[in-house]
């Protein structure tokens, strides 16, 4: 665990990490803020791929960058195939829910 938040810390890339023990394990999202990477696609190209593969993926925050930035191939490249955001996949939200239930009980 370690070993992936110092790679994020050396690409610049934000790291959000929630534990969810009852999924036997991390679930890690790295971030970017495109706008960090304003004049420098090489280095938007290198973070995009270190969050994809240190991470279960890869959230963009003010995606208007991204398109202000010309940077659409970019990502198009990166995410060629369409996957389901974490939040519509059914048996993993039950899951999330029923262990922030519990977190908040206690």
């Amino acid at each position: 665990m370690r070993d992936v938040v110092a790679k994020c810390k050396a690409a610049n890339i934000n790291t959000i990490i929630v534990d969810v023990k009852p999924l036997a394990g991390l679930v890690l999202y790295a971030s970017l803020y495109p706008l960090q990477y304003q004049r420098q696609p090489q280095r938007f190209v290198r973070a995009v791929n270190e969050c994809l593969s240190n991470s279960q993926g890869c959230m963009l925050f003010g995606l208007v960058y991204a398109r202000d930035y010309e940077r659409w191939e970019v990502l198009k490249a990166a995410f060629p195939d369409p996957a389901k955001a974490p939040h519509q996949v059914e048996p993993l939200l039950s899951r999330l829910r029923s262990a922030a239930g519990r977190q908040a009980r206690k």
